[in-house]
């Protein structure tokens, strides 16, 4: 199997559940100090226990130093009309 010319990256993916979020960045900042890559949020906007991902995203970011955040799922608005 080819690589397609990438390095091979190692995260961590968070259940984001409300109440939970000194959890969820220790848990953040354990990956970061460890060595990890990355750190992935899943994005479900239909469950009330979640916080919101992308808001989050830039808080772990924030509490973090080098790792890299991102959505593992993403939810895109619907209602798009194209015109037909």
């Amino acid at each position: 199997m080819t690589d397609y010319g990438h390095s091979l990256k190692f995260g961590a993916v968070l259940n984001p559940l409300a109440g939970k979020t000194a959890d969820l960045v220790a848990q953040a900042r354990l990956a970061d100090t460890a060595g990890l890559d990355l750190v992935g949020v899943i994005d479900h906007p239909y469950r009330p226990d979640f916080l919101d991902s992308f808001t989050l995203l830039a808080y772990i970011a924030g509490q973090t130093e080098r790792i890299t955040v991102f959505s593992d799922v993403a939810c895109l608005p619907g209602g798009i009309s194209l015109g037909v």
